[in-house]
């Protein structure tokens, strides 16, 4: 009985975030197939713990295929460093590279601030990450800084949790004015749904689909992203 609570409990938590997501985008969209798209997003993550130590380390690589996926929009470099403060809890500083491919080349810089709290039940995983960043855009004369929170739940199917069911949500919220395209307030939020399976000892793989609702601050509609998430984690 205490398992089929914890369970329930994974599933409710997984699905009030994919219906978070879903119905922000619902209740802000207007219409317009043009502002909609097929995208394809690949994530390469390493995790390191060293041992005998707090701290930890990380690094992402991330393309990203947009206009119905056939051409390579941007591309995240992300190295990040932590320090845990509990086991379960971490702070982290990290720098990202963006050089944006299409429509037209560009490069941001990024840096980043981060809570990374990891509560495990016996039945399903809870990751929440708050994250501040300070955006640097091409053509942008003062910084964009940003508030991001992230919230996902893991749900093994199997004991030795080797497939699981995956689900997480995160929200972006503008904190100034930067740019005509760069305004206060809420920016984007993104929802995702799959699975995920150990392909090897420090080895998982992880796809599924991936709702974005973006904010245009203009008179145009919202965006909305389709895209199908790969993301393969290495952990050391």
């Amino acid at each position: 009985m205490s398992r089929n609570r914890h369970f329930s409990a994974a599933m409710v938590t997984a699905t009030v975030a994919a219906a978070t997501g879903l119905s922000t985008g619902a209740a802000r969209a207007q219409g317009g197939a043009d502002n909609d798209d097929f995208q394809s997003w690949n994530m390469l993550i390493v995790n390191k713990s060293f041992t005998g130590t707090p701290w930890r380390g990380y690094f992402e690589v991330q393309p990203r295929f947009v206009n119905d996926s056939d051409r390579l929009g941007p591309l995240l470099i992300r190295p990040a460093v932590g320090y845990a403060v509990r086991p379960n809890i971490s702070l982290w500083l990290g720098y990202v590279l963006i050089p944006n491919y299409s429509p037209r080349r560009t490069t941001e810089n990024r840096y980043f601030q981060q809570l990374l709290v990891n509560t495990k039940f016996p039945s399903f995983d809870i990751v929440n990450r708050t994250r501040l960043e300070e955006r640097f855009l091409e053509g942008v004369d003062e910084p964009s800084y940003r508030f991001r929170h992230f919230v996902r739940g893991f749900v093994p199917l199997r004991k030795d949790r080797k497939w699981a069911v995956v689900a997480q949500n995160e929200l972006f919220w503008n904190l100034n004015d930067a740019a005509p395209n760069l305004q206060g307030g809420y920016d984007q939020n993104r929802t995702f749904l799959g699975v995920s399976v150990a392909a090897a000892k420090n080895i998982r793989l992880e796809t599924g689909y991936q709702y974005v609702n973006v904010r245009v601050p203009t008179a145009a509609p919202d965006r909305h992203l389709h895209t199908i998430l790969t993301m393969m984690f290495l952990n050391f």
